[in-house]
C-alpha cells in the first residue's frame, strides 16, 4: 500500500508529500500478524500433489463483502432504532468516531478508492442538473478494478445508481444489477448462486442499499400507526411521495430566510421528518437481519471479511433537511464496522477515521498486495491525534452563488468548517449535531488550521480536474 500523505496530518503538525503519521501499538483486536504480506492476490492455484499425497489443501478463496447503507446517520445506529446491527457490532471492530463525505458519489467513490475527493477530483453539483458527469478521475484506480486484474471475481448490487454506473464507480465490477428499494432480501438468491457459480475464485462484492433515503415509503410494516397521526402537510416537501409543495423545497426556505428553528411550521416539520426517518430506519434494520440470516444460512458469511459503512448521513433539519451540501456532523458522521471473525476481536476504535481507511484496511487484514496508493491508514495504525478531512464543491442551496469550496477537519475534539469565507467550529463531544458555532468565542487550534490551509490548497488544484 502507497501512502499519500497531504492528507495525514497529527495535532501540531501538518505533514506532506509521502509523511506517514505517527503510529500507536495496535490494540487488542487488531488483526494476527499475517507474515509480510507479500502474498499473492489470487492465491486459490491447486497444490501440485503429484509428488507427495500429504500436500496441504489449496487455500481457500477468500471473499470481502463490502455493504454500503444510503443516508445512514451514525446517532440512529442504538439499541431503539437498529437493535440488529447495533448487536452485529459487537461481533466486530467499530469506528466510533468515523466522518465521510456530504453524497453517495464523493462518499461510495472515497470508500471505493482509498482516496479523500480533493485528490482525485470532483464534479460541481448543481441542484436540478438531470445529467451529472462521472465524479471519479479514471486515473484513480477502484478496488474492485485492481482485484478483477488480479483475477478477483467482483459483483455489485446496487439500489442507486449514483453509487455505480451512474458515477462511474461501476469500473472493475464483472456483474452488476441494479434493483429497487424495499428489495433487499429478495437479492439474496441472486448474490448466492453467483457467488456459488464462481465458487473457486476470490471474490468481492458490493451490496449498495437505499431504504433510508427519502421518499420515506417504506414505514408502513414498522410503524404506520404512529405516522397516521403526525400532521404531514406541515412541511414544504412531501418527504413520502418526494413532491414539492409550492416553489420551493424545506432546504430553499431555510436558505431564503423564509422560516427557520422558531416558527411553529419548522418544529412540526421537524418532528415529522424525525419520525418518518426513524420508521425507515427501522425497516431498513429488518431488512439487512432478514438478508444477513440469509446469508449466514447458506454459509456464505464463513471466512468472509464483512465491512459495512453508511455513504453519507442527513440532515433532518439539524439544521438542513437533506445533505448533498452539508458537512455537519448529522450529514458526515460515519459508522464503520469490521466482521470477520476468524481475524479479528471484537472491539472499537477511537481515533478519527475516514472512508478513505476502508481499502488499506482491507488490504492489511487480507495481507493483499494491491499496489493501490491511498489517502487512510488501516485502522489499527491511527492514532489520536490524528485529523480526517471532508470535502465538498458547489452552489449552496436556493442561493444562485457561483461554487464554492466547503471543507471539514475533524480533530482533537472538535469539527472545523469552511465554506468559501465562512468559518464555523463546533465541540464534538458537547454539540454532537453541531448547532453552536464557537467561531469567535473558541480559539481555532493551530493544528487544524494548518491542516484545512493544506487541504483548500489541494481542493483548488484538485477540483478543476477534468473527468
Amino acid at each position: 500500500m502507497t501512502r499519500v500523505g497531504a492528507w495525514h496530518f497529527v495535532l501540531g503538525v501538518a505533514t506532506a508529500g509521502c509523511t506517514e503519521p505517527a503510529t500507536s501499538a495496535k490494540p487488542d483486536f487488531a488483526p494476527a500478524e499475517t507474515g509480510s504480506g507479500d502474498s499473492a492476490l489470487n492465491d486459490t492455484a491447486v497444490n501440485d500433489t503429484s509428488a507427495d499425497d500429504t500436500a496441504p489443501e489449496a487455500p481457500k478463496p477468500r471473499r470481502i463483502f463490502l455493504l454500503t447503507i444510503d443516508t445512514m446517520r451514525a446517532d440512529h445506529i442504538t439499541p431503539e432504532h437498529m437493535p440488529w446491527l447495533t448487536a452485529l457490532g459487537r461481533e466486530g471492530v467499530v469506528w466510533e468516531n468515523a466522518w465521510g463525505q456530504t453524497w453517495t458519489p464523493s462518499g461510495i467513490g472515497t470508500v471505493l478508492s482509498g482516496h479523500n475527493p480533493a485528490t482525485w477530483g470532483v464534479e460541481s453539483y448543481v441542484r436540478g442538473e438531470e445529467s451529472r458527469a462521472t465524479t471519479l478521475s479514471p486515473a484513480v484506480p477502484l478496488l474492485a478494478e485492481t482485484l478483477a486484474a488480479a483475477g478477483w471475481a467482483t459483483a455489485s448490487w446496487s439500489a442507486n445508481g449514483m453509487a455505480s454506473d451512474v458515477t462511474g464507480l461501476d469500473r472493475g465490477i464483472g456483474y452488476l444489477k441494479m434493483f429497487g428499494e424495499g428489495q433487499t432480501p429478495a437479492m439474496v438468491p441472486e448474490i448466492l448462486e453467483w457467488a456459488e457459480a464462481n465458487g473457486a475464485s476470490n471474490q468481492l462484492i458490493h451490496l449498495h442499499v437505499n431504504d433510508l433515503h427519502d421518499p420515506y415509503s417504506l414505514w408502513a410494516s414498522t410503524c404506520a400507526d404512529a405516522m397516521a397521526a403526525l400532521p404531514l402537510d406541515a412541511c414544504a416537501y412531501d418527504w413520502v411521495s418526494h413532491d414539492e409543495r409550492g416553489t420551493l423545497t424545506v432546504d430553499d426556505d431555510l436558505a431564503d430566510g423564509t422560516w427557520g428553528p422558531d416558527s411553529a411550521d419548522y418544529t412540526t416539520c421537524k418532528a415529522n421528518m424525525e419520525a418518518l426517518y426513524a420508521c425507515e430506519v427501522r425497516y431498513q434494520d429488518d431488512s439487512l437481519a432478514e438478508a444477513w440470516a440469509l446469508l449466514s444460512e447458506a454459509g456464505f458469511l464463513d471466512d468472509t471479511l464483512v465491512v459495512i459503512a453508511a455513504d453519507h448521513g442527513e440532515g433532518l433539519l439539524d439544521p438542513w433537511a437533506n445533505h448533498s451540501f452539508d458537512l455537519r456532523a448529522p450529514v458526515t458522521r460515519n459508522w464503520v464496522l469490521v466482521w470477520d471473525p476468524t481475524r479479528v476481536a471484537p472491539g472499537t476504535v477511537s481515533a478519527p477515521m475516514g472512508q478513505d481507511d476502508i481499502v488499506p484496511t482491507i488490504e492489511g487484514l487480507l495481507a493483499l498486495n494491491l499496489g493501490m496508493s491511498s489517502t487512510g491508514l488501516p485502522y489499527w495504525e491511527a492514532t489520536e491525534d490524528r485529523l480526517v478531512t471532508s470535502f465538498w464543491v458547489g452552489p449552496p442551496p436556493g442561493t444562485g452563488m457561483v461554487e464554492e469550496h466547503r471543507n471539514g477537519v475533524v480533530g482533537g475534539g472538535f469539527h472545523y468548517l469552511r465554506y468559501g469565507e465562512v468559518a464555523m467550529l463546533y465541540d464534538i463531544e458537547a454539540d454532537p449535531n453541531e448547532q453552536v458555532d464557537l467561531v469567535g468565542s473558541v480559539a481555532v487550534p493551530q493544528a487544524l488550521l494548518d491542516a484545512m490551509v493544506a487541504q483548500e490548497a489541494m481542493t483548488a488544484e484538485y477540483s478543476a480536474v477534468p473527468q
